[in-house]
């Protein structure tokens, strides 16, 4: 990577979280709601929180829909077979999984970039990144891009 493309974009692992809505949140957390410690995300207004679904972070703020991401080795690992990446909130035929009553779509999702500024579209292509990267438009709270990879593509770009 040049050396300009290094200061701007960051390169974060973006896998094996959950995005719950808040009526599933209430289900399957309940009273425990009540002692929810968020941490800031790189993304403006994004947090992790002190919350599991299985072994999966949850991510705060609620969204309209539930969804737990994951690396595609722990996809195979429970379902037996491979699917193709989504768009967060392609949700229409992922397999689900039953979680204290509320069922979860579980998607692999696509490699994407939260873009900080618009300059950085141009640059992203001088990059020559081995994925396809969806791109997002976010204020991020360093003022840098984040290209967001799961856990495999993350790790095969750091040739482990």
């Amino acid at each position: 990577m040049n050396t300009t493309a290094s200061k701007r974009f960051v390169i974060d692992r973006s896998a094996n979280h959950c995005h719950l809505s808040e009526g599933d949140a209430h289900i399957i957390f309940g009273e425990e709601l009540n002692h929810v410690s968020l941490r800031p995300l790189a993304i403006e207004g994004e947090y992790v929180t002190n919350l599991k679904v299985c072994r999966y972070t949850v991510l705060y703020p609620w969204r309209e829909y539930s969804q737990i991401e994951m690396a595609m080795s722990d996809y195979y690992k429970l379902f037996g077979a491979y699917t193709r990446r989504r768009a967060s909130g392609d949700l229409e035929g992922a397999e689900r999984i039953d979680v204290g009553g509320v069922v979860i779509p579980v998607i692999v999702a696509e490699a994407h970039v939260h873009i900080a500024k618009p300059s950085d579209y141009e640059l992203l292509r001088t990059l020559n990144f081995p994925f396809h990267l969806a791109t997002k438009s976010n204020i991020t709270i360093d003022g840098l891009s984040h290209i967001h990879l799961d856990t495999d593509q993350y790790a095969a770009i750091q040739g482990t």
